[in-house]
């Protein structure tokens, strides 16, 4: 009877890039492909800025900053556009989901430390 073999170990190591930035994200958006992969759009939100700034100041020397009027929108900056095939889709999915439970634990945790015993 034949042995199973190992499989042969491949060692990584992970390496930033140049243009590696910490992103904060507060959503996605995307859609499929033609090719069939998934596209995403990681942004971020945040109040429009105004237009500019007047600073003045007053007859008691005190300086005073004054916006132009508010736009009042709020913009979704695309902070990355990542392309992902199906594979690579589920392996982030199951990766999410896993630090997703990770997370839950840990806070669980917490608020058991937090409440008093009786």
């Amino acid at each position: 009877m034949n042995e199973p073999q190992k499989a042969p170990e491949i060692k990584m190591r992970f390496k930033r890039s140049k243009l590696c930035r910490v992103i904060h994200v507060d959503g996605a958006w995307g859609s499929l492909t033609l090719q069939g992969n998934i596209h995403m759009a990681l942004f971020s939100e945040h109040r429009a800025f105004p237009e500019g700034t007047t600073i003045s100041v007053n007859e008691q020397g005190v300086v005073q900053e004054t916006q132009t009027a508010d736009p009042g929108v709020t913009i979704r900056e695309i902070e990355a556009d990542v392309i992902l095939n199906p594979g690579a889709a589920g392996v982030l999915r199951d990766w999410l989901t896993d630090r997703l439970t990770e997370l839950e634990t840990v806070r669980k945790q917490i608020q058991a430390q937090a409440q008093p015993q009786t």
